[in-house]
């Protein structure tokens, strides 16, 4: 999950000719009845809660063509913004004031602590700074470098399948972006029971967090808010899981890779200013929870999503397959694809991009008012929820051309239409940016063309796919699919 990487964006390259292609719609909750009064909203927050809705389901049809609302629930007003300049003061303008709410610190706490994902700020801007070198252009060429031969490992698992096999896309794009992240930040292998425990672990967390709480409207203090029951069991097997790395780590000493040091190795050596001492064990794995679980959902959710809508859109794949010729070659001679390749893979690019706009890893971005303020007219009353769905920007009606279309034609240069400013963030924006924006873009582009030049994926018939969010957007019950060799 995601300050601009100082890695630049690979310079342009001509991409094949397009064939006709027809658009197709993949599957989204339809819009919600609107709720009439404060009866109808805490309705709808109690079936939030209860998990019979999720953050991509609870919204009404004006989500996806309205500016700015306010709605006031019990003891709070919930804002939600959903225009550029709304966004832009929220995120950018006034982000002092708008830091991230009690909300998401309640859901996700058990499992990263004080970690920065979740901090605020004198404690964030510590923690951000330590993290900061990790993601030089040089060390995220050096990260990126880890992807061919985890990949290759893959493709090897699945040429052994028969014809025809089913197999998991979401667990395994989850395992090789996790063991890519493992290698790349903390110089351990992660192994394949452990990524799919890991995996498995992830899972259970999001099932059993509460991603909206009736106790936060009520401006209950935090203490008499504790998360579920299930979700502190799954942080824990998680927690165990992240113990034996930093320990196998340790066992193996500093990282003396060309390039640098390695992400833990930066946090062996880091300072909390708060206290004036080294970074504790506790601190530590903090941090390296926020990269490992959320470094690699990014790319394993947008992955999982590319390798879906690439099967429902043939002449997408066409274009694509064209692409892969293009750039890596044919038959025998074809090689997998590395770092230097990047610039020639400008439609694989498009094609993860429109995936994480079509279904954004992380839905929302709550924030909460510290001080009163104003947006669009609108008094903001001090510990407001004010809102930024990247769920109704990326298909708002206003910014995008057929929004529910499956089209990354439209990220290519010669799109007919610009994006409109703050209506595409899959990493955020403003001094909360994603870090690792650049590595996931990167990694995700290459196990895209890695898997895609050497196999073809096709949806059972018995499969049914619905999004689902309830802290990341991943198809409900995972996503299998069948396995053809090229």
């Amino acid at each position: 999950m995601a300050e601009a990487s100082t890695l630049a964006p690979p310079p342009a390259s001509e991409p094949p000719p397009e064939p006709a292609a027809l658009s197709f719609e993949p599957p989204r909750p339809l819009p919600l009845v609107e709720p009439s009064g404060l009866f109808g909203y805490l309705s709808d927050a109690l079936r939030l809660a209860r998990g019979d809705l999720d953050l991509i389901s609870i919204w009404p049809s004006w989500g996806f063509s309205g500016k700015f609302r306010g709605i006031p629930v019990l003891r709070r007003w919930v804002f939600v913004a959903l225009s550029p300049d709304a966004v832009r003061h929220v995120l950018v303008t006034r982000a002092d004031n708008y830091p991230k709410s009690d909300l998401m610190q309640r859901a996700l706490r058990e499992l990263v602590g004080r970690g920065m994902f979740i901090t605020n700020g004198a404690n964030w801007r510590w923690r951000r700074e330590l993290a900061k070198p990790a993601f030089t252009s040089t060390q995220v060429a050096r990260m990126v470098a880890q992807v061919p031969p985890v990949v290759e490992a893959l493709v090897e698992r699945w040429q052994a399948e028969p014809e025809g096999a089913r197999v998991s896309i979401s667990d395994a794009m989850t395992a090789v972006t996790a063991e890519i992240v493992c290698r790349a930040m903390f110089s351990v292998p992660l192994g394949l029971d452990r990524a799919l425990e890991l995996g498995n672990a992830f899972a259970a967390y999001q099932d059993g967090a509460a991603p909206f709480d009736l106790g936060f409207l009520m401006r209950l203090p935090p203490a008499l808010r504790p998360p579920p029951l299930r979700a502190r069991a799954a942080a824990k097997r998680i927690h165990r899981l992240l113990d034996g790395v930093l320990e196998e780590r340790r066992r193996a000493g500093a990282s003396q890779e060309a390039g640098g040091r390695d992400y833990v190795q930066m946090l062996l050596e880091g300072r909390d200013p708060e206290r004036d001492a080294k970074l504790t064990h506790e601190q530590i794995r903090e941090e390296t929870a926020v990269m490992l679980l959320a470094g690699h959902e990014t790319s394993a959710s947008a992955l999982t999503w590319a390798f879906y809508l690439v099967s429902q859109a043939p002449a997408v794949e066409a274009r694509l397959q064209a692409e892969l010729e293009a750039t890596l070659g044919t038959g025998a001679a074809a090689r997998p694809p590395n770092y230097d390749d990047l610039p020639r893979l400008r439609y694989t690019t498009a094609i993860v991009q429109e995936a994480l706009r079509l279904y954004p890893p992380v839905a929302l971005l709550p924030r909460e008012a510290l001080a009163g303020d104003e947006i669009r007219g609108r008094k903001i009353p001090a510990r407001s929820l004010v809102v930024v769905p990247t769920w109704l920007l990326h298909r708002h009606e206003a910014y995008w051309d057929e929004p529910h279309a499956f089209q990354p034609e439209r990220f290519l240069e010669d799109a007919p239409r610009g994006r409109a400013p703050f209506a595409y963030l899959p990493f955020g924006a403003g001094p909360r940016t994603c870090l690792g924006a650049s590595f996931a873009m990167a990694e995700a582009t290459l196990l895209l063309a890695a898997l895609g030049r050497r196999f073809r994926f096709r949806l059972p018939a018995d499969a049914r796919v619905e999004p689902i969010c309830r802290l990341t957007t991943r198809p409900k019950g995972g996503l299998e699919m069948l396995l053809h060799h090229r």
